[in-house]
């Protein structure tokens, strides 16, 4: 079973560029006397259509370790304000939006103060994570944990890909979602061959948590989201040259049955990382947070022994 005891963060909300962004803190960061200064703080960043509350569920045994935290509804999901009149797609422009969205964060809490910093990045949040070394350059970037990055959208060959997105940008449907899956609540029941997970349980999370928290849900992108993502990832996280600049120790998590965004870039992606030590979990598919227990509990394991080789994480 998931654990039933969710670790809250404090949530507060911010007006960046006319729009409200939530965010959570765990630990002690607000109080500045309570502070050690070289302990790191670790900020959370979800992945697609995720909100605060999932990864107060899904990461509770690392809030459990008294560690601070911090974690971002990314504009346009979550709780965070919307950039369409629907709440439930998801719409971006540009992914440097989100980027703006965190930094601003960062500056308007000032809860960092020179402390060394570890992202711990899910899917999109993965891809963000590493994009935030150059985006946020005078971060004190110490590590960076990955969990299923999305180093490219699982559309191919790009000669293809790249006119049809620019094509139906014209058409006028960047602000269309993709499909309208969220018209068919029926999807939410466990299936075999589902993209995500192949734990029942694990599975059973969202709807669980769409139901308490109906305003945080989120579904399908636009098509401006999918191609602002493909442009994203083409210009750093699946290009070889701006990975192999990259310099901070990471650690990077792999399922071997990754289906909802490119495994094959995937796995090729992290291997050009200078310091990136890889963990392949076989049989796992997406979202191994929610995978079956022995996949969680060596998944964590293996976390917990990265944080604490950056001395994240008391003995």
């Amino acid at each position: 079973m998931i654990s039933a005891a969710p670790v809250m963060p404090a949530l507060f909300t911010l007006t960046h560029k006319g729009m409200e962004v939530r965010y959570g803190i765990w630990g002690r960061a607000l109080h500045s006397e309570l502070v050690e200064s070289n302990k790191p703080i670790i900020i959370v960043l979800p992945g697609l259509s995720e909100f605060i509350e999932k990864y107060a569920l899904i990461m509770s045994p690392l809030f459990e370790k008294d560690v601070d935290a911090l974690i971002i509804d990314w504009p346009s999901q979550g709780m965070s304000g919307r950039l369409l009149a629907e709440r439930l797609p998801v719409h971006i422009g540009d992914f440097n939006d989100y980027l703006d969205a965190l930094e601003a964060v960062l500056n308007a809490t000032a809860i960092l103060r020179g402390r060394p910093v570890i992202l711990f990045g899910h899917s999109m949040g993965g891809h963000l994570a590493l994009r935030v070394l150059k985006h946020i350059p005078d971060l004190n970037i110490r590590g960076i944990v990955l969990s299923a990055p999305m180093m490219q959208l699982a559309l191919s060959p790009s000669w293809f890909v790249r006119p049809v997105l620019k094509l139906l940008m014209m058409l006028g449907f960047a602000k269309k979602p993709v499909s309208t899956k969220h018209d068919r609540p029926d999807d939410n029941t466990f299936y075999a061959d589902n993209p995500l997970t192949t734990d029942v349980d694990g599975y059973a999370v969202m709807p669980q948590l769409w139901q308490r928290y109906p305003m945080a849900k989120t579904y399908e992108p636009t098509y401006g989201w999918v191609k602002a993502a493909y442009q994203s990832c083409a210009q750093t996280t699946a290009s070889k040259s701006w990975l192999n600049q990259l310099s901070c120790p990471m650690q990077a998590h792999i399922p071997e049955d990754e289906r909802v965004v490119d495994g094959n870039i995937q796995k090729w992606a992290v291997d050009q990382i200078p310091q990136c030590e890889s963990h392949i979990y076989p049989e796992a598919r997406h979202e191994l947070m929610l995978e079956k227990p022995e996949i969680r509990q060596l998944f964590w394991q293996n976390v917990m022994q990265f944080l604490k080789r950056l001395d994240a994480l008391a003995d």
